[in-house]
């Protein structure tokens, strides 16, 4: 059957409340340009299937956010999410300090106030039960002043060497020519994956270390754990070669932004297109419309206008190609600034039960995702009919899977849109000459 999801809303004066209507219809497909048929030993690459949540353990919990997340496992993997992300769990610095969690005394601790050791184990395990691998925040780059290692020794550590690293006056940077800073870094990074199981590791600001060092690193890691992901915060495209599996979508993250307001859907297929001719067949980018930096540079409510438009927005992303992730607070449609670099009482803690709304529509979005894995390692294009509509089209390459063609309509204006078709798309399953969409609302159509 093709499935049609039209989601709209209305929001009441407080904006506390959302209303969705999902509309189902069903009809037998008849596409006009059906896949060719492939021989039996075609090989065909799946297209990505994970989804990643970045769990800030401040809005979880003033105290206890390892206990407060491994609560919040039920509801994560009912949203269809399969990697859980931990922002950094370590103690923070208190010399020069600004209340940073990327600034680290020490790298084999866990912040008391998160929780303990074992409370950490008991949330991977936990985790891993409900079939979600989980990556630690690391930060190889830099440490608090008062870290362990910058006491017992302080020939391990340089002066900051670029205009970001000047900075960020609350670290000191390690001094990479030192092999025992190799040696230290790897020992801590393969002591997480040990003693706590974990899955692998999101490294904050990658390229500010040496590319052989993650190379060393990383063979050190997947010696252990032979799958472990690893994701980059970069964009620079060589520490592919260095053996993380998932770089940053930096200029995604702008384009998208700025289709809200001076940008347009040509740029963004632009940016998107170039990042994906630069990233090795099985390799991904991560996809994001906000993260802890974004919510706490800018509102939602400042980048996406509403709670429809966020969600079209993250539509948009996840549907485009790339590793999809979500912030926590992203799910119950939190549209305000959330500092991190803030003490755990200065947090916005979140309602997880409110705006269930907003939770569903997450939810179904990532259930089409997931459901589509086959057909979106397909062929892909997009229609360019009208500036304000994204049209995105898959189609598979393989006969029989369980969907042969998914079309993703968005409109990204405040105003109701129509776009037109090309004549190879109209009397396929359901679909006429155009598709008329209310304001930040989006639609599937598949098979």
């Amino acid at each position: 059957t093709i499935m049609t999801n039209r989601l709209l809303y209305t929001l009441n004066s407080t904006l506390s409340t959302i209303a969705v209507l999902a509309l189902l219809i069903g009809c037998k497909p008849q596409p006009t340009n059906p896949p060719q048929e492939k021989s039996d030993t075609t090989q065909v690459l799946a297209a990505n299937d994970y989804v990643v949540y970045q769990a800030n353990e401040k809005v979880f919990a003033r105290s206890g956010a390892f206990k407060a997340i491994d609560n919040h496992l039920d509801s994560l993997q009912q949203m269809g999410v399969n990697v859980l992300w931990l922002m950094p769990i370590f103690p923070i610095g208190e010399l020069k300090a600004v209340n940073s969690p990327y600034c680290i005394r020490d790298f084999k601790a866990v912040n008391p106030t998160f929780g303990t050791l074992d409370d950490l184990k008991t949330l991977v395990q936990h985790a891993h039960e409900k079939g979600m691998l989980v990556m630690l925040d690391w930060i190889a780059n830099h440490a608090s002043w008062d870290n362990n290692w910058v006491i017992e020794h302080p020939d391990w550590f340089t002066p900051a060497q670029t205009a970001d690293e000047r900075a960020w006056t609350d670290v000191t940077f390690f001094d990479y020519s030192k092999r025992e800073v190799w040696q230290a870094m790897t020992d801590a990074l393969t002591y997480w994956v040990k003693t706590a199981d974990v899955d692998g590791f999101r490294c904050d600001y990658a390229h500010g270390c040496p590319d052989e060092f993650w190379v060393e690193a990383i063979k050190a890691i997947r010696a252990i754990k032979p799958n472990a992901i690893l994701l980059a915060e970069t964009s620079h495209d060589n520490l592919y070669n260095a053996g993380f599996d998932w770089l940053y979508s930096w200029n995604y993250l702008s384009a998208v932004q700025d289709l809200y307001t001076k940008g347009s859907l040509a740029n963004l297929y632009a940016v998107s297109d170039r990042e994906k001719f630069a990233t090795p067949t099985g390799k991904e980018r991560l996809r994001y419309i906000t993260n802890h930096d974004a919510c706490a540079e800018k509102s939602n409510t400042q980048l996406y206008k509403s709670q429809e438009g966020m969600l079209a927005a993250a539509c948009l992303t996840y549907f485009l190609g790339g590793v999809p992730l979500i912030y926590s607070s992203q799910e119950v449609g939190y549209m305000r600034q959330i500092p991190f670099c803030c003490r755990p009482e200065d947090s916005p803690l979140m309602n997880w039960s409110d705006n269930s709304a907003t939770y569903e529509a997450y939810k179904q979005m990532i259930a089409v995702y997931h459901q589509t894995k086959e057909v979106r390692a397909g062929s892909f294009t997009h229609v360019d009919s009208n500036p304000n509509m994204a049209i995105l089209y898959y189609q598979s390459q393989i006969t029989n899977p369980q969907s042969t063609f998914l079309l993703v309509a968005v409109n990204v204006s405040a105003k109701e849109q129509t776009a037109n078709l090309p004549i190879e798309l109209q009397g396929v399953g359901d679909l006429q000459r155009s598709i008329t969409l209310p304001a930040y609302s989006y639609r599937f159509y598949r098979n």
